[in-house]
């Protein structure tokens, strides 16, 4: 069972929970898997996603996105990995932004890649109550 759990968004009446562990304060980049949980209380269903890969540690951190396509009705998760720490940005080696989305129709991840921004996006997060 995860020790976290919170609400991504909400969108065409469906909701998106995100389940997690904390992470144990080492700086490997990745942390493990987490769920996302796609929910529709109207017909009473229920979707698990396990969302692998997940940063959480000194360096990287993962968040989650949630929304329903106009178009096709086909809800998608978006999930990014970035830099947190960017004491040396010159220095660092790795992608400094990777974006993957789960689509439900398919049942899959896939990357997002070719024109992502480099070293260009700082995520600058707080909480309701610090901004």
């Amino acid at each position: 069972m995860f020790e976290y759990h919170s609400i991504i968004s909400c969108s065409y009446g469906l909701f998106c929970f995100y389940c997690h562990d904390q992470a144990d304060g080492d700086d490997d980049p990745i942390f493990g898997s987490a769920m996302a949980v796609l929910w529709n209380p109207s017909i009473r269903k229920v979707v698990d996603v396990v969302v692998p890969n997940v940063a959480n540690g000194n360096t990287y951190e993962t968040v989650l996105g949630f929304g329903v396509c106009r178009e096709t009705n086909d809800p998608k998760i978006v999930k990014i990995t970035y830099i947190v720490r960017w004491d040396d940005i010159e220095s660092a080696s790795h992608i400094p932004c990777q974006v993957e989305v789960y689509t439900l129709s398919t049942r899959a991840w896939r990357s997002l890649s070719g024109n992502l921004p480099r070293k260009v996006i700082r995520f600058d997060f707080c909480p309701l109550s610090d901004c």
